[in-house]
């Protein structure tokens, strides 16, 4: 890997902040494609037809940059429990709580509860996906996802930026 220990500024230079440097080498740089899909954390669905029309990642040491276009061609929801999740992230998380990983949606249609925001899950390859509502945020269920055999439904545009466990 590279060592950048010869470099003088540590974390928080310049920033008025303070840190502390862990690590000075980067020792890994990817980048690729991966396959996302949406799983729910009970019950799965009985039908879903997924098209990733664009997924790409960058890695670059242990932060990992992740975006996607997706969307839904057949949805059977039928006996799905739990919330729905966007799995296949290329990486497990970092596992120290409080390490929560950025969930940015850019774009979202023909959902009936589309959503807005979310999150990586620590010590896991997948986000957990959110909605406003007027409690707050809820997180999206199955019954939030169009339903059907309709093409080209539950679309959704996404970046997630998060730190990987290696």
């Amino acid at each position: 890997g590279i060592d950048f220990g010869a470099v003088t500024t540590s974390a928080g230079d310049g920033s008025g902040t303070t840190g502390t440097v862990s690590n000075q080498v980067l020792s890994d740089y990817e980048f690729g494609s991966w396959t996302p899909s949406f799983a729910t954390s009970g019950a799965d669905f009985t039908t879903m037809t997924m098209e990733v029309l664009a997924a790409q990642y960058v890695k670059v040491g242990r932060y990992v940059h992740c975006q996607a276009y997706v969307r839904t061609d057949n949805v059977d929801a039928t006996g799905a429990s739990g919330t729905v999740v966007v799995q296949g992230l290329p990486f497990v998380a970092e596992a120290t709580s409080g390490n929560y990983g950025l969930f940015h949606v850019g774009y979202s249609a023909l959902w009936v509860n589309a959503p807005a925001t979310g999150y990586v899950q620590t010590n896991a390859a997948y986000a957990r996906l959110g909605r406003y509502s007027t409690t707050g945020i809820s997180f999206i269920t199955a019954s939030d996802l169009t339903a059907g055999a309709s093409a080209n439904k539950n679309e959704l545009i996404f970046s997630v930026s998060y730190i990987a466990s290696t």
